[in-house]
This record gives structure tokens, C-alpha cells and sequence, in this order.
């Protein structure tokens, strides 16, 4: 009757230790897919940036052939006149 209660109790504390095993190890793969997860993020964002400082670059590009545009006809009609 001892042997056996003793047998139950060993059993039940490896079953509870198995499952803190698995716990751990799911926290773990938790812990490293979020990790992946805000790598992945941080890499779109830091394309994204890349995208705007591109555009404001090509925008600012296109006001200055503006302005020499304006700043050319400008001169012309001065020595047309």
C-alpha cells in the first residue's frame, strides 16, 4: 500500500515536471518568434523610411527644376525684352 501511494505521488511529480518542462519550452518559442516577429516590423519600418526620405528627395528634386524652369523662362523674356 506504501510502495504504491509512494509510486502515485513519484508519478504525478514527473508528470508535473514534464508539464513545467513543456511550459518552458513553449514560453521559449513565444519568446523567440516575438523576437522574430518585432525584427520583421522594425524591417518594414526601416523600409518604409527609406521609401519616404526617397520621396521627399524626388519632391524636392522636382521643386528645384521648377524654380530653374521659372527662373529660365524668366531670363528669356529679359533678353527678349
Amino acid at each position: 500500500m506504501v510502495s504504491r501511494l509512494k509510486s502515485e505521488m513519484e508519478q504525478e511529480r514527473a508528470m508535473m515536471m514534464e508539464k513545467k518542462r513543456q511550459e518552458k519550452e513553449y514560453l521559449q518559442k513565444m519568446l523567440i518568434e516575438n523576437e522574430r516577429e518585432k525584427a520583421k516590423q522594425e524591417k518594414v519600418k526601416e523600409q518604409e523610411r527609406q521609401e519616404d526620405i526617397r520621396a521627399q528627395e524626388e519632391y524636392t528634386r522636382m521643386l528645384e527644376k521648377q524654380e530653374q524652369d521659372r527662373a529660365n523662362e524668366f531670363a528669356a523674356r529679359e533678353q527678349r525684352a
